[in-house]
């Protein structure tokens, strides 16, 4: 298990809102025995099941865990969200947006290294991912790898071509390629 998750889950976290709560509470338990239940499902596993399956989590909970995380990020409680993300990151299906979400927070938390290998995994989910594809650049950037981040920034501009939605990404990439600040 990954030092800032078990930091997180180390930590007391406690939120206002009852639900939020439970989720923390019950992705909690279930991440300390994460690796005795891969053990105990292995056979499973290795036949494509998730680990929620073999445990009877349904996807409910997984999607609530995740919105979860999403209000966590939101109110900058990254390493309680961590505990979310990273719960849905381990028992259940490859997701990018979930991948994404662990990134962020690992990223927040000046873990460039680590959030750099989920947003390659979101990545691998969906390789058109303008969000990971701009994040990764700025943990390679992090990283001292300056060569790699200006074609990752490249990328998000060639994703981001044409969408008007995404217009913001794409004057943010172009800034870092240019090795300039962003106008307030």
């Amino acid at each position: 298990m990954h030092t800032l998750l078990i930091n997180a889950l180390r930590s007391h976290c406690h939120h206002p809102d009852p639900d939020i709560q439970r989720l923390l509470d019950a992705a909690r338990k279930i991440l300390e025995e994460a690796q005795a239940s891969a053990e105990r499902f292995a056979a499973e596993l290795i036949t494509g099941k998730t680990l929620a399956q073999c445990l009877g989590i349904d996807h409910q909970t997984l999607e609530d865990s995740y919105q979860g995380a999403c209000k966590l990020v939101d109110q900058a409680m990254f390493q309680e969200a961590l505990i979310l993300a990273g719960f849905v990151m381990a028992v259940g299906p490859k997701n990018a947006k979930v991948a994404f979400k662990l990134a962020s927070c690992m990223q927040h938390l000046q873990d460039h290294a680590s959030a750099a290998e989920y947003y390659k995994l979101a990545l691998q989910v969906d390789n058109h991912h303008i969000g990971a594809a701009y994040r990764l650049g700025e943990c390679l950037e992090q990283l001292g790898d300056d060569e790699e981040a200006n074609h990752l920034f490249e990328w998000t501009i060639d994703l981001a071509r044409g969408n008007f939605a995404y217009r913001n990404i794409q004057e943010a990439a172009e800034s870092r390629l240019r090795k300039q600040p962003l106008l307030p």
